[in-house]
């Protein structure tokens, strides 16, 4: 659930959570897996490095998320000879963060059109950058903002799987 001071303004599945912590926290540990045909997976855990960068264009604000994920390979159905082919493994990498913008653009579309909110505290930056006790509805504004994810996914180890 998403609280306003002391009401609730919406209540999220737990996808939607773990995107939204991902999105607002820095150093977050989290999955990310991609499924492919038969049954295909391969599951990819991280911690998360997280800047944001604001600007203001007129009277428009455009904020830009550098999301950084590193971690270990959990499990691999779909990727053949990793440990061998270090063009496979970046491939891999390439195709999470892909996979990870995806899955953040679609938060932050849903948060801006559906409720309207500041679910990941954008605000906070916009206000120590702009300064604070102006009246801004930070809601409004994000709301109305431009949003960029950067992604980048760094695969340190390879853990279990086929390989």
């Amino acid at each position: 659930a998403v609280f306003s001071k002391d009401k609730m303004i919406a209540k999220l599945d737990m996808y939607e959570a773990r995107t939204m912590n991902l999105l607002r926290e820095n150093k977050v540990k989290g999955l990310i897996w991609l499924e492919g045909e038969n049954e295909e997976n391969i599951n990819f855990q991280g911690k998360s490095k997280r800047k944001v960068k604001c600007r203001k264009i007129g009277d428009r604000y455009v904020f830009t998320i550098d999301l950084t994920l590193k971690g270990e390979i959990v499990e691999n159905d779909m990727y053949e000879g990793l440990d061998k082919n270090p063009e496979v493994l970046k491939k891999l990498e390439e195709d999470l963060a892909i996979k990870l913008k995806g899955v953040c653009n679609e938060f932050i579309n849903k948060m801006q059109q559906e409720y309207g909110r500041d679910f990941i505290e954008l605000g906070w930056i916009g206000a120590a950058k702009y300064g604070r006790g102006k009246g801004i509805n930070w809601d409004e504004k994000v709301s109305k903002a431009i949003i960029e994810v950067n992604t980048k996914v760094k695969i340190d180890r390879l853990g279990r799987g086929k390989y």
